[in-house]
């Protein structure tokens, strides 16, 4: 019988062609939304900008009165 010597990829390659697979899913299906259902597109964009996006001020940040420039 002949051994065969199994060859170990590391874990990190496989951990970027998974994430690569899964970024060029998640962007394929977007453009898909994008370019056959532009309503929904629309919707789920308002959606987006509404519920995760979120708009910080300088003030929640910085102390009223402090010492800093903005």
């Amino acid at each position: 019988m002949e051994e065969k010597e199994i060859e170990v990829r590391p874990f990190f390659i496989k951990c970027i062609i998974i994430e690569s697979i899964t970024v060029f899913l998640i962007l394929a299906s977007v453009l898909v939304i994008k370019f056959t259902n532009k309503s929904f597109f629309e919707k789920t964009k308002k959606w987006y900008e509404k519920n995760i996006l979120d708009d910080t001020s300088i003030s929640e940040v910085i102390e009223q009165g402090g010492k800093y420039e903005v």
